[in-house]
């Protein structure tokens, strides 16, 4: 299979209706819009925020042929380049504006693709050529589940697709259970860390609506505006019980729990007084779809309920998850970097995350 990253494509319009030749299949993608295939697809360009997700379908990174070059340092700061060592040898895709990819409908059709995961606003340039492969992704808030049903569907790996969704309720369902008798939610916020920012519906809609299910709610939900720059002041207004600093983009990373706790400006909040702030764990998938997202919200419930008691061990859990998914064994020292250790060292609470016998200095 041959995937490359692209991330400042245009698409394309489903044209005149057709129907499968013998073997071939129909998949509807994030719009609902059918497209039809001659059989699954062995030549896709992808869209660059998708390959995290992709991989988490797939057990080897030999579909990827092209990278964004701030990559490179995820590769470093990430279970990522542990999982798949070969994506640092990629090529780094071209890039316009900031936006990591190849910039032409010309790229995309000298290399005759089966299919191209295009995001929907930037399909009209493969629409005027009458690309027939064209699969558009849109906004999700979050929620990969038709994300994923696109990637399955398009390169017959629907059954994997499946028992990936299937696993992720049972391990959701298993960490909400132990939270249903719980009566006062945590109200937490979670920063962006490149600025002072706010991260809340609609873009993060599917983590807000698991925090109900771990007795949590978002300050931020309700909020007209979310994703801009915040100031202090409104943040205390806000009063969040737990601070959270969300890793998205590693390369651009600004914020650090140590220096947010240490900095005089912010002891005003309660969370930052209590040593009440995390930075988020950054897995192979950002946390997001069926692989890491039950991880990610047992983490949540383990740091914003430190006192309830859990007979879930969340490194025993990354532990089998990696197993399970992707036949890789987890090291100590790789769990270490999944849960961001060394940088939550100054964080209240975080020493329940420590191996057996390790001690975390300022815990």
């Amino acid at each position: 299979m041959l995937f490359c990253l692209a991330a400042f494509l245009v698409g394309l319009s489903s044209g005149p209706v057709q129907t499968p030749k013998p073997g071939g299949r129909e998949v509807t993608d994030m719009t609902g819009r059918t497209v039809v295939l001659d059989g699954p697809a062995e030549q896709v360009f992808i869209l660059t925020p998708v390959l995290w997700h992709y991989l988490s379908t797939s057990l080897d990174d030999g579909p990827v042929v092209k990278i964004p070059p701030y990559m490179r340092r995820e590769f470093s700061l990430s279970v990522l380049g542990r999982l798949f060592p070969d994506l640092k040898n990629k090529a780094a895709a071209f890039t316009n504006f900031g936006h990591p990819g190849p910039i032409s409908v010309e790229e995309v059709l000298e290399a005759r693709p089966d299919a191209a995961l295009v995001w929907d606003y930037m399909s009209q340039g493969l629409e005027l050529v009458n690309f027939q492969g064209l699969m558009k992704t849109t906004a999700d808030g979050g929620d990969k589940t038709k994300l994923f049903r696109t990637l399955g569907e398009l390169t017959g790996q629907e059954d994997r697709v499946r028992w990936l969704w299937e696993r992720y309720e049972r391990e959701r369902d298993a960490v909400a259970a132990e939270m249903k008798d719980c009566v006062r939610p945590v109200r937490i916020a979670i920063l962006g860390t490149t600025g002072f920012a706010l991260w809340g519906p609609p873009s993060q809609r599917f983590l807000t609506g698991n925090l109900s299910l771990i007795c949590g709610r978002n300050v931020a939900e309700g909020l007209s505006s979310t994703n801009g720059q915040l100031n202090l002041e409104n943040l205390m207004r806000l009063e969040p019980d737990v601070i959270y600093l969300n890793p998205y983009v590693l390369d651009q990373t600004d914020l650090e729990t140590g220096a947010i706790c240490a900095d005089p400006r912010f002891q005003g909040l309660e969370a930052v007084r209590r040593r009440r702030v995390y930075h988020m764990p950054l897995g192979a998938s950002r946390l997001e779809g069926p692989v890491e997202a039950a991880l990610s919200l047992l983490w949540l419930r383990l740091t914003m309920h430190p006192d309830a008691p859990s007979a879930l061990d969340l490194r025993q859990k990354v532990r089998e998850t990696y197993r399970d998914v992707y036949g890789y064994d987890m090291s100590d020292e790789e769990i270490d970097v999944w849960l961001r250790l060394e940088e939550n060292s100054p964080s209240a609470f975080y020493g329940q995350f420590a191996k057996k016998g390790q001690k975390l200095e300022k815990s």
